[in-house]
This record gives C-alpha cells, sequence and structure tokens, in this order.
C-alpha cells in the first residue's frame, strides 16, 4: 500500500458509502471465480433458468388439463426451449463473465486509486484479467477501506504517546 504522512495514499471523496464499495467488491470476487468455474456466462445461465422454469409450468399445466403420453412433455420441451431463445435474445446480461468483470472494474470507484492504476496497467500489459492480480488488488482495496472505516487515526491518545 503507497503510504503518505497521514497513512495510505487514498481519494478523500466517493461516490456511495464504504459499505457499498466492500459489497462491490464482492461481487467483483464473485465474478471473478465464476470466470474460473463456469462454462456458461451470465446470459446463458439466466436463459436456461428462465426456459427449464417455464417448460416444467408448461409440463404441469398440461398435466393439469388432463393431457396424456407424451403430449404434456412435448408442450413442456417446446414452451421452454422458446422461453430459452426469447429471453436469451431480449436479455440484458452480459454474455461472459469476463465482460461482466470488466463492467464491474469499469464502475467501481476506487478507494486507493494508485492501486487500481496498477490493475490497468497490469490487465494492459498482460491483455486479460489474471485471478492472482485481481485478488491482489481487492485486498488492497479491502486494507484501504478498513483504514478508513477505522477509529484510531490521528486522534488516538494511545498512538500518539512516545516513549
Amino acid at each position: 500500500m503507497i503510504m503518505n504522512k497521514n497513512g495510505p495514499a487514498l481519494k478523500s471523496n466517493w461516490s456511495g458509502t464504504l459499505k457499498s464499495k466492500w459489497n462491490a467488491l464482492n461481487e467483483i470476487e464473485n465474478t471473478l471465480h465464476m470466470t474460473q468455474k463456469s462454462n456458461l456466462g451470465p446470459r446463458a445461465t439466466f436463459s436456461l433458468l428462465i426456459g427449464t422454469a417455464v417448460g416444467i409450468v408448461a409440463v404441469a399445466g398440461a398435466f393439469a388439463m388432463k393431457a396424456t403420453g407424451f403430449v404434456p412433455f412435448v408442450i413442456g420441451l417446446l414452451t421452454g426451449g422458446a422461453a430459452l431463445i426469447l429471453t436469451y435474445k431480449k436479455i440484458k446480461l452480459p454474455n461472459t463473465y469476463g465482460d461482466r468483470l470488466d463492467g464491474q472494474l469499469a464502475q467501481y470507484d476506487p478507494v486507493h486509486q494508485e492501486a487500481f492504476i496498477t490493475l490497468q496497467k497490469e490487465v494492459r500489459a498482460s491483455g486479460m484479467y489474471k485471478v492472482e492480480v485481481v485478488m491482489a488488488w481487492i485486498d488492497t482495496e479491502r486494507r484501504a477501506i478498513n483504514y478508513v472505516m477505522s477509529p484510531l487515526k490521528d486522534e488516538s491518545q494511545f498512538l500518539k504517546r512516545e516513549l
């Protein structure tokens, strides 16, 4: 962490509360982990969830209307498939978790600006979001938020006492 005489070199005014920044860091971290785990992006995952739910409801509705044989399953398959395709085309979610991470970082207003600039330089140099680089930035940003939220700063009598 880059320090000056009053502590870390931090931005003095923020848009939003520190708690909202902490929550945004949690969301960024979750998205970063999803880039490693999931083959589907947020858009495809949500569309699949909606298509499956609509298909199940259609099958249940067909059975409730006393349909027999394969008819309820065909109705469910067609209805669920149509819902999946329609949702995928109309929903405004990012295609990949990498796109989502990029959007989250673009909207984030950092507390520790120099660490954020370093993150930008490292991502630009490598051409990708490396997990260890982004996690190191998240840790630095969390320490900066903790420092700002810390009640012990200049007013602490204990810290002013010299031996």
